[in-house]
């Protein structure tokens, strides 16, 4: 009987350690997946900021324009 319980135990610790595997093995490929997300946001917050900064040059040469012609 307690050899009997013994086999149930050790079966069961290997279903544990294999769920355990493919849990951290996901673990590892969402943390991957996470990385190469936040590498792909700084990518476009570096792109926003320069399309915001040539959006603002040009339209301050926009509004000069605008003043230079009402003026004339």
């Amino acid at each position: 009987m307690l050899q009997h319980l013994y086999h149930f135990a050790g079966s069961k610790e290997s279903e544990i350690e294999e769920v355990c595997k493919v849990h951290y093995q996901d673990f590892i490929l969402i943390v991957d997946e996470l990385l190469s997300l936040l590498s792909d946001v700084n990518s476009l917050k570096f792109f926003l900021f320069d399309s915001n900064a040539k959006l603002q040059f040009v339209g301050l040469l926009f509004l000069s324009s605008l003043d230079a012609f009402i003026e004339a």
